[in-house]
């Protein structure tokens, strides 16, 4: 019961929980609930709001750019060490 439970939280409550507040700081949801998880999630509070309605349109378009291509990278990082352990090379 209680991997089941461990496996609830780490392995889909908090990447989702991570895409939302990337979708709520304007970045893409999906990168970031693949990337999530705790290290997204710490990733993830550091990084500045890419929404700010005042901003530059320019710097907002950068921001975004920067965050998704941060929760793409953590995403492949990810994917990889899964793969490797599913293949049971790692």
């Amino acid at each position: 019961m209680l991997i089941v439970i461990f496996i609830f939280i780490f392995w889909i409550w908090l990447p989702l929980l991570t895409g939302r507040l990337a979708v709520r700081k304007g970045y893409s949801f999906l990168w970031w609930t693949l990337g999530g998880g705790l290290v997204g999630l710490v990733f993830l509070s550091f990084l500045p709001f890419a929404n700010q309605p005042n901003g530059n349109p320019k710097v907002q378009a950068d921001l975004k750019r920067k965050g998704n291509a941060l929760g793409a990278a953590l995403a492949a990082v990810f994917c990889l060490l899964l793969a490797l352990k599913l293949f049971k090379l790692l």
